[in-house]
């Protein structure tokens, strides 16, 4: 990912949109991603969310 949490949540949306979703909220996941900071530094960012399961 490069857009951080923007791009996680679009990328939701747009499976969402082609198949149907069921959401877990008894089990969840981390999503890691790597950014750079405007200073150049470097750092890992992570979002817990609900399991998302698609299905067709």
């Amino acid at each position: 990912m490069q857009q951080g949490l923007a791009e996680l949540v679009a990328y939701l949306q747009l499976a969402g949109d082609t198949f149907s979703s069921v959401v877990d909220e008894q089990s969840s996941e981390t999503i890691m991603w790597h950014s750079v900071k405007e200073d150049g530094e470097h750092q890992t960012r992570q979002a817990n969310l609900p399991r998302v399961i698609f299905v067709r």
